[in-house]
């Protein structure tokens, strides 16, 4: 790179190329070993609010479509902690990284229990 100083709108959108990548990796190795899988990328289905809050009717109104449309998956993949501001830039959900994430997609599909696995005790917290 030949800058030095990144707008925190590139630092956003750098940032985001990690979970970009990762989950598209894993959603080819699931198709790899005949899982159906599909994956959903955040950035079409998540958004905050101006001021910064997660748009819980957004979030339903664009992400049930992108499920129903694909009846016969059996494992969705998507990202964490990236989204889109009201602005349509790239941002991020400011605090809890999946598991927050997961907790929004939960309650946008109307799901009666998530599950998240992880190697601490309890719910990241920021």
């Amino acid at each position: 790179f030949t800058k030095d100083v990144f707008t925190i709108y590139e630092e956003k959108s750098i940032l985001a190329q990690g979970e970009l990548m990762s989950t598209a990796m894993v959603n080819f190795y699931l198709q790899e070993q005949g899982i159906k899988s599909a994956l959903l990328p955040a950035l079409d289905f998540m958004r905050t609010n101006k001021n910064g809050e997660p748009d819980q009717a957004y979030i339903r109104e664009n992400l049930t479509p992108l499920i129903e449309e694909l009846p016969d998956v059996e494992i969705f993949i998507t990202q964490g902690y990236i989204c889109r501001n009201a602005f349509g830039e790239v941002d991020n959900l400011q605090r809890g990284g999946s598991d927050y994430s997961a907790s929004l997609i939960g309650a946008a599909i109307g799901a009666s229990e998530i599950q998240i696995w992880t190697d601490i005790d309890g719910m990241h917290n920021n």
